[in-house]
């Protein structure tokens, strides 16, 4: 396996694992909408929308322009979960800061990985 399909089964399997810690919390009777101080079911609608992109990065085609914008999209994706636990991390409940904040570690990780495979993709292509 290539690094650059390592990546993205390893964010695949990131966004699957948020998923389950949101749905079934939700369905085990955690009020996922005061953990993460949110409305109850836009927290769930976001843990479900999570499923089908990590299916999506697991058969995604692991090539420059796929890792470029998908290490894009994680490293956004961190700036707005840290601005959101700057802003809402108060009114959180232990549960809540834990995910969101591993939630931006996660993706932090992930984006520096994939830009990186990114970056040294674009550089061999120019080889010849």
């Amino acid at each position: 396996m290539t690094p650059a399909r390592m990546a993205l089964r390893i964010d695949a399997l990131f966004e699957l694992a948020l998923a389950t810690l949101v749905v079934v919390a939700a369905a085990t009777g955690v009020d996922v909408g005061e953990a993460f101080a949110l409305n109850e079911w836009l927290v769930i609608v976001i843990g479900i929308a999570l499923v089908p992109v990590g299916v999506g990065l697991w058969l995604a085609k692991p090539d420059r322009p796929t890792l470029l914008t998908i290490g894009v999209a994680n490293a956004v994706g961190a700036v707005a979960f840290a601005v959101y636990l700057a802003l809402r991390g108060g009114e959180m409940n232990g549960y809540g800061l834990a995910v969101v904040t591993a939630a931006v570690v996660g993706l932090v990780a992930l984006a520096v990985a994939e830009l990186s495979l990114a970056r040294d993709a674009g550089r061999h292509a120019f080889v010849s």
